[in-house]
């Protein structure tokens, strides 16, 4: 599975929070700054896999062994919001 950000949002970084504006209108943020950094490297390395993901995360910050289910939760809640899409195949699909 690849993570991608949709290509219809748009977003800004101000002090440390990121603005994510979706094509319904809804302006949405995340503060967090591992949050931050799961948002940044889906940015910077398009069609990321999770594995992948949780890589970059490991070293960027001290994070316990067992975050993945709170990774997979924050990927859920981005794509339920419109801001990710994840792709299997060249298909959409969900976590």
């Amino acid at each position: 599975m690849k993570i991608e950000l949709r290509h219809d949002i748009a977003y800004r970084v101000i002090d440390g929070t990121i603005y994510i504006l979706t094509p319904d209108s809804r302006l949405h943020s995340i503060s967090d700054p591992v949050g931050a950094g799961i948002f940044l490297e889906i940015e910077r390395k398009k069609g990321v896999s999770e594995k992948g993901l949780l890589k970059a995360l490991k070293k960027s910050f001290e994070t316990p062994e067992s975050m993945e289910g709170d990774v997979r939760s924050f990927l859920c809640s981005l794509s339920e919001k419109g801001i990710i899409v994840l792709r299997k195949g060249g298909k959409d699909e969900s976590l």
